[in-house]
C-alpha cells in the first residue's frame, strides 16, 4: 500500500502541531512514563518499550512492541505520532501508515493528551488536504 499522504502529514505537523507543543522529554524513563500513561488511557495493556535510535539515525519509528527515538525527536507530539502507528497496528488488519485511520488515531491522541482543539485540528487537516477516517 502506497503511503500517499506521508509528506502532507509531516508538513501539517510541523506547521500546526510542533509549534503547539515543544516540550522535550529528557530521558527514556520520562518517555516510557508518558507512553505508559497514554497506552493505559487508551484501554490497552503492555505498552511498547522505548529504545534509543541507532547511532546516526534521525528517524523515529513505532511498532506494536517498541518505539525508537533519536535524541532530537523526544517531543511529546512526536511520541504521540509514533504511538499512533503502534495503535494503528492493533486496531486495523492492514496498517495504513499515514492514511485516514492513522490520522484519526493521531488527532484523538493530540486532543486527549496535548489538549489541542479538535475543530482546529480537523480544519487544518482539511485545509492541508489530508484524509481522516470518521
Amino acid at each position: 500500500m502506497r503511503d500517499y499522504q506521508k509528506s502532507k502529514v509531516y508538513k501539517w505537523e510541523n506547521k500546526v502541531v510542533g509549534p503547539w507543543d515543544s516540550q522535550l522529554l529528557t530521558d527514556n524513563d520520562e518517555i516510557q512514563d508518558f507512553i505508559n500513561f497514554v497506552w493505559v488511557n487508551e484501554g490497552f495493556q503492555n505498552p511498547p518499550r522505548v529504545k534509543d535510535a541507532r547511532k546516526n539515525s534521525r528517524t523515529a519509528t513505532g511498532s506494536r512492541t517498541e518505539v525508537v527515538f533519536p535524541p532530537e525527536s523526544k517531543k511529546r507530539w512526536i511520541i504521540l505520532h509514533e504511538l499512533s502507528h503502534s495503535l494503528n497496528r492493533i486496531g486495523y488488519v492492514e496498517c495504513d501508515r499515514h492514511g485516514p485511520n492513522f490520522v484519526k488515531i493521531y488527532v484523538n491522541l493530540l486532543e486527549k493528551h496535548l489538549y489541542m482543539n479538535r475543530l482546529m485540528l480537523l480544519y487544518t487537516l482539511k485545509e492541508s488536504k489530508i484524509d481522516i477516517a470518521f
